[in-house]
């Protein structure tokens, strides 16, 4: 299952600078098929991890194809399109740029 609201490329809010400190600049590209691209954004060389994905609910579910392990994120879209990822009790968040 999946939520179409969340098709298309995210960002890291750049006002959320405690998730950025624990987390980095990210950017999150999901797809329509369940494939999900988690970006970890330097200056140097950007990490990139491809991931599949779906909905259930408030959570997605991802697992990463070379290291198979579900991991569970609680995600909200707030006012503004703002998208909010809850993980461990952190909130992350995200707006959309595509």
């Amino acid at each position: 299952m999946t939520d179409a609201r969340l098709f298309g490329m995210w960002e890291s809010d750049p006002r959320d600078a405690s998730a950025i400190g624990q987390y980095g600049r990210v950017r999150l590209h999901f797809f329509e098929s369940g494939d999900l691209t988690y970006t970890i954004c330097s200056d140097a060389v950007d990490q990139v991890i491809r991931l599949t994905y779906s909905v259930d609910a408030d959570t997605i579910t991802t697992q990463q194809r070379s290291s198979p392990r579900e991991e569970q994120t609680k995600y909200a879209i707030e006012g503004y399109g703002r998208l909010a990822l809850t993980r461990d009790g952190i909130v992350s968040w995200h707006r959309r740029v595509i």
